[in-house]
């Protein structure tokens, strides 16, 4: 039975260009799921750590991306292959690592608060009215990060916890002026409720 000749330049373009359609198409689903999960993500409120969902999230996508180019691992020799697979290990731990110390803020990527200063009347119910500053955060992490900052002024720093205090008799939204039902998206004991001056309230005709 004769030879055949092993043809090194056909199998290279084979293995290389027949990954490419997988790829492409992958890459495709990676650019659909993540254009709705990203602002479906970013408007949960603080009830769900989005940062780890979409970790997750991107690297099943990766995952399942980076199938398609395996068939060229067989152009890789096996000690280069052990040796890549340690550094790929050590690069993620790294960055990891990296991402944990770093800031998750920035000037171009800034924490998102909710501030209203609101005036609350309980002339109905027997209450005395309060006024203040009201805040809550829109991402997991709550308004810690901000405890630092908000800890040096002395009116502020005894009023760092959720709102506490005698609630009306009746809840409504919590006892805050919400014009939409979303408590349980920003439920009330990740806010602060922080003293301020009252604000210019106009008394509306009925």
């Amino acid at each position: 039975m004769p030879d055949v000749p092993f043809n090194l330049l056909g199998t290279t373009l084979a293995l290389v260009v027949g990954p490419a359609i997988p790829l492409v198409y992958f890459l495709q689903v990676d650019f659909m799921v993540l254009q709705v999960f990203i602002p479906i993500m970013g408007r949960v409120g603080n009830i769900l750590p989005v940062d780890c969902i979409m970790a997750v999230l991107l690297s099943i996508l990766t995952t399942i991306t980076l199938s398609a180019i395996t068939p060229l691992l067989c152009l890789v020799r096996p000690s280069s292959l052990h040796v890549l697979h340690k550094y790929t290990v050590l690069g993620s731990v790294a960055s990891v690592v990296v991402a944990i110390l770093s800031n998750s803020y920035s000037a171009d990527c800034p924490k998102r608060l909710g501030l209203n200063h609101i005036y609350r009347n309980f002339s109905q119910l027997n209450l005395p009215d309060d006024w203040g500053m009201w805040i809550n955060a829109c991402d997991y992490l709550g308004l810690e990060p901000l405890r630092p900052a908000f800890a040096s002024n002395s009116k502020w720093s005894h009023r760092l916890h959720a709102p506490a205090g005698p609630e009306a008799p009746i809840t409504i939204f919590d006892n805050f002026p919400w014009f939409y039902p979303i408590s349980h998206i920003i439920p009330v004991k990740h806010t602060w409720y922080l003293p301020a001056n009252p604000p210019d309230v106009q008394t509306i005709p009925t």
